[in-house]
């Protein structure tokens, strides 16, 4: 694995570029490597420097390119090549000035096109901690406005979307709340624009004309209220009553009381009403039926229209509710062949700690005995773990059951495991299966920092404690939280190590 890191992701004209460059075995140690060549090209792909045949000696590479004051502005490659192998990492030139503060905003990711009014807020935090700071910067200015449409006639050029700017000082929590009403986007002529809105919030620091900007897209929905089963029957016999409750609420989740509500059974094609229903004050309505001429699934729809259809582009609906019920069935042995399964989990498994790993078994029609079950975990190619578990086979028909076996979730199966199991059955038919486990980034090396004092004013001389284990390979960079401000993103963290060429 190759590793390129410069000292930070944004320079000035006139600035010199620090980077490292390194590279660690499948286990993150440093290994000796030698570079045939490293290039840095500028944004037109011209090589603008060069260093042939560096080796690490198992340690960081440490090289740095002053560039010129009149540099071309633009973003710049250093690339390393090993052999056929290239590893890139990119920066940027730019004459800038860094911010002291940040903005984010709240805003819905969706708004219904049946709310009177919808909202959005902003806040200014400062670059060094998240901290409000409303002190020195001018008024907000948020501006939202539709999409044009991607296609519209020539006649239709001259209409503009609907636009509106707001501007709001930020109250003593760096906050400021903005509020329009839906109705000032929905009037204009809907081939013009799209169904999404834009919001763009700029902040600008007094004294340096510095401005951050911050911009979030907003879908316009059609859905003015949602329809449901509430907690319906999985399953049914035939010949019993079949019973539930269906809820009616509008887009932002309120009750509709006495709303007239229509239960089909079938698709849409075929659908046979069933009863006709009324919300209470609650939104709540209470449906039931006999099901002595049903056989089969039944395919339940709550509808607000006494037919069922689809709903017409752009109008606004409420969409129908569903709900299967499958008819019971006797139980039947329906297995036929012998197999194993492991037990999927859908949540990364905890570095550091001792986990379960389960496994279904079902022996169809084996002589009675014993069976090893074996399992083997796997990380990068090598056998981490492994072992058996022994289960007996009595003289039935099928036997059942679950094994399960723990292991130890090290930083060596960092990030995916796979887990084999097989057996050899009393019939000496093999049975097999594979699953695929992703672990929780972490190292077998935990380094720290600390800085003592913890908070200090410019020009202060502070101390810089670092532990990590004996004969570690440690290195160090400090960078202007600032910076991190107009380029996020941009550093070497733990998900980027993990995920290398792994």
């Amino acid at each position: 694995m190759y590793f390129i890191q410069t000292d930070k992701p944004l320079y000035l004209p006139g600035q010199t570029v620090h980077f490292r460059v390194f590279s660690m075995d499948t286990k993150f140690r440093p290994t000796y490597q030698l570079y045939s060549i490293i290039e840095l090209e500028d944004p037109n792909n011209n090589r603008i420097g060069q260093w042939l045949n560096e080796t690490s000696n198992s340690k960081l590479l440490q090289l740095s390119y002053p560039l010129n004051s009149e540099t071309r502005e633009g973003t710049y490659t250093i690339i390393v090549t090993v052999g056929e192998h290239k590893t890139y990492h990119r920066f940027k030139v730019e004459k800038y000035v860094l911010p002291k503060f940040d903005v984010t905003m709240n805003v819905k990711e969706e708004v219904s096109i049946g709310e009177e009014n919808f909202e959005t807020k902003v806040h200014i935090w400062t670059a060094c901690a998240r901290k409000c700071y409303s002190k020195g910067v001018r008024p907000f200015q948020l501006r939202i406005y539709n999409s044009e449409a991607l296609h519209i006639n020539p006649e239709e050029l001259q209409i503009l979307p609907p636009c509106e700017t707001v501007t709001k000082q930020t109250d003593k929590t760096g906050c400021a709340l903005f509020e329009f009403e839906m109705s000032s986007f929905t009037k204009i002529d809907k081939k013009v624009v799209r169904d999404e809105l834009h919001v763009s919030a700029t902040a600008e620091e007094e004294g340096t004309g510095v401005s951050l900007s911050q911009t979030k897209r907003i879908e316009i929905s059609y859905i003015i209220g949602k329809l449901a089963f509430v907690e319906p029957p999985k399953i049914y016999e035939q010949g019993t009553n079949l019973g539930g409750r269906v809820k009616a609420v509008h887009y932002n989740d309120t009750p509709i009381p006495h709303m007239p509500l229509y239960l089909f059974e079938g698709n849409i094609w075929f659908a046979r009403s069933l009863q006709n229903l009324t919300t209470d004050s609650d939104g709540f309505a209470t449906f039931s039926f006999s099901t002595d001429t049903f056989n089969g699934d039944i395919d339940l729809s709550i509808s607000a229209s006494p037919t069922l259809e689809y709903h017409v582009y752009r109008k606004t609906h409420i969409p129908t509710g569903r709900h299967i019920v499958h008819q019971s069935q006797p139980p039947v042995d329906t297995k036929t062949v012998s197999s194993l399964k492991i037990k999927s989990s859908n949540t990364a498994l905890p570095c550091g700690k001792e986990v379960d790993i389960a496994t279904d078994y079902s022996f169809v029609h084996e002589p009675q005995g014993s069976v090893d079950i074996m399992y083997l975990v796997l990380s990068r190619g090598a056998i981490v773990s492994g072992g058996q578990k022994q289960v007996q086979v009595e003289d039935k028909p099928v036997n059942e059951g679950e094994v399960s076996f723990k292991l130890n979730v090290t930083p060596d199966m960092v990030p995916v495991i796979q887990v084999v199991v097989y057996a050899v059955l009393p019939s000496m038919n093999v049975i097999a299966h594979n699953a695929e486990f992703s672990t929780e980034k972490c190292f077998s090396n935990k380094v720290s920092l600390e800085f003592s004092p913890s908070s200090a004013v410019p020009g202060e001389e502070i101390k810089l404690q670092l532990t990590a284990q004996s004969d570690s390979l440690c290195g160090v960079s400090a960078i202007d939280q600032s910076v991190l401000i107009k380029e996020p993103g941009k550093t070497l963290d733990e998900d980027r190590v993990k995920t290398n060429n792994i």
